[in-house]
C-alpha cells in the first residue's frame, strides 16, 4: 500500500470549484486532473484528485454549506396561541386556554382528564384527592400538574393508580395564573366546580387561587413536603438521628405495633393543638441541649411555633372541620 500524502490545499480548492460549477464529481474530478497536466505533468501525487468518493464528499459539503438557513419561530407564544385556536374545541383538544399578559400562561387538558376529575373527585361517598404541586421549570416557565386516584382499578398492593390531570404552564406562582388554571377547568366543564378536596405542598397563593374556585372543597397538606421542610431544619442546627426521628413522631405521629399514636398534626380542635404544642417545649428544648457539645439557647421550638405551627393550625383544622360535613375521603393525601 502507497504511503499516505496529504492533498494539497490548491487541490481541494480546485476540487471544489469545479464541483460548483459542474455539478458533477465525475466530470469535476476529470477536469482537475486535465488541468494539472495528467500524472506526467505533476511533481506530486498530492497535486491531482484522490478518487471520486472524495470528490463526492466535497460535492456534498458544498450542498450543505448553500443550503439557506431556516431561523425558528421564535414567537413561542404565537405559535402556541394559533394551535390552541385551531385545536381547542376537535375530539383531540390539549391546548385549551392561553394568555398573554400579564404574564403567559398555557392550560393543557384532553377531554378525559376533565372528565375523570369529575368521576373521581366530585363523588361524596367516595372520591379521590386531587393533588396540585408546582414541580418543576420548563426553561422559563413552572409545570404545576394535577393528579388523581383511577378509582376504578386496584393494583397488587390494592391501591389506586395515580393517573396525570391537567397542567398548566405559567411564570410565578401568584394567584393570577393558579386562579386561571381553576377557572378554565370550570368553564370546559361546570362538574368541576364541585371537587370535593384538594392537595398542595402548602404553596400560599395555589391554595388561595384554588379556595376560590373550589369553594367547598377540603384543603390538604402534602405531608411528605411538609415533613421534609421540618428534617431539614433538624439536620441544619445539628439534631441527632435519634432526637429527630423523636420530634418528628411528636408530631406526625409513632406506629407502636398495632397501635398508631397520633401526634400534632392529628388534633380534631385547634385549642387542642396549641395546647399540645406547649407541652412539648420542655421536651423539644432539652433534646436540642443534648446535641451540642455547647451550651447552645435551643431555637426549635420557637422556629416550629412561628412558622409551621400557623400552618397546621390555620390550613389542616380548617380542612378537618370541613371534612366532618363531607364525610372522611377514602383517598388521603399523606
Amino acid at each position: 500500500m502507497p504511503p499516505y500524502r496529504r492533498q494539497k490545499a490548491s487541490t481541494v480548492k480546485k476540487l471544489t470549484s469545479a464541483v460548483q460549477k459542474t455539478k458533477s464529481a465525475t466530470k469535476a474530478m476529470k477536469q482537475v486532473y486535465q488541468e494539472s497536466g495528467g500524472i506526467q505533468n505533476v511533481r506530486s501525487g498530492s497535486e491531482l484528485p484522490r478518487n471520486v468518493q472524495q470528490t463526492h464528499y466535497l460535492q456534498k459539503k458544498q450542498e450543505v454549506k448553500n443550503e439557506p438557513i431556516t431561523l425558528p419561530n421564535t414567537d413561542t407564544l404565537a405559535a402556541i396561541m394559533q394551535q390552541c385556536k385551531a385545536t381547542s374545541a376537535g375530539p383531540h383538544a390539549y391546548i385549551r386556554a392561553v394568555q398573554a399578559a400579564p404574564e403567559p400562561v398555557c392550560v393543557l387538558a384532553t377531554d378525559q382528564q376533565i372528565c375523570d376529575l369529575v368521576r373521581f373527585c366530585t363523588n361524596s361517598s367516595k372520591f379521590s384527592v386531587l393533588t396540585v404541586n408546582p414541580t418543576f421549570n420548563l426553561g422559563p416557565f413552572n409545570v404545576t400538574p394535577m393528579t388523581y386516584e383511577y378509582l376504578l382499578v386496584n393494583n397488587k398492593e390494592g391501591k389506586h393508580p395515580l393517573l396525570l390531570g391537567p397542567v398548566p404552564i405559567h411564570q410565578t406562582k401568584t394567584l393570577s395564573p393558579f386562579h386561571l388554571f381553576a377557572s378554565t377547568l370550570i368553564s370546559l366543564n361546570g362538574n368541576t366546580a364541585e371537587i370535593k378536596a384538594f392537595g398542595s405542598d402548602g404553596e400560599p397563593e395555589l391554595i388561595k387561587a384554588f379556595s376560590l374556585a373550589f369553594r367547598d372543597a377540603v384543603q390538604l397538606r402534602c405531608f411528605s413536603h411538609f415533613r421534609q421542610n421540618i428534617k431539614d431544619k433538624l439536620r441544619e442546627i445539628g439534631m441527632h438521628e435519634s432526637a429527630t426521628k423523636t420530634i418528628l413522631d411528636d408530631i406526625f405521629g409513632r406506629q407502636i405495633g398495632s397501635h398508631f399514636e397520633e401526634g400534632l398534626v392529628d388534633a380534631e380542635e385547634e385549642k387542642t393543638f396549641w395546647s399540645m404544642l406547649d407541652s412539648l417545649e420542655i421536651e423539644w428544648s432539652n433534646l436540642e441541649r443534648g446535641c451540642y457539645l455547647q451550651k447552645t439557647v435551643p431555637s426549635f421550638f420557637n422556629w416550629f411555633k412561628r412558622y409551621k405551627a400557623p400552618v397546621v393550625a390555620e390550613t389542616m383544622l380548617r380542612s378537618v372541620r370541613k371534612k366532618a360535613n363531607l364525610g372522611t375521603p377514602p383517598c388521603q393525601f399523606t
